[in-house]
């Protein structure tokens, strides 16, 4: 869902990283082998994109999760969001409050 592509490229684009053992496959994800890991991978990403990239995960993860499962991944979710809150520009569906 997060990485746009199909899933034949992501496998292909993460198939190196599994082999050298940086990343573990398991049958629905994949995850870093230790945190120094996922930390290096993360600084390759440029400080002025994170935002907007956490952003795009939280909403993405906020959209695609199932109502029966939103309240165990409610933790993931507003983190991303809270990680890109500076990029929320408008309030959508916004309401009058009370007079």
């Amino acid at each position: 869902m997060v990485y746009g592509d199909s899933t034949e490229e992501m496998h292909d684009d993460l198939r190196e990283a599994v082999r050298t053992g940086l990343v573990l496959h398991s049958e629905r994800a994949y995850t870093f082998l230790h945190d120094r890991v996922q930390e290096a991978a993360y600084s390759l990403i440029p400080e002025e994109l994170r935002a907007a990239a956490h952003l795009r995960i939280g909403r993405l993860l906020a959209a695609h999760t199932p109502p029966e499962k939103q309240e165990e991944a409610i933790f993931d979710i507003v983190n991303q969001v809270n990680r890109g809150v500076a990029h929320i520009t408008s309030k959508r569906n916004a309401t009058k409050s009370p007079s």
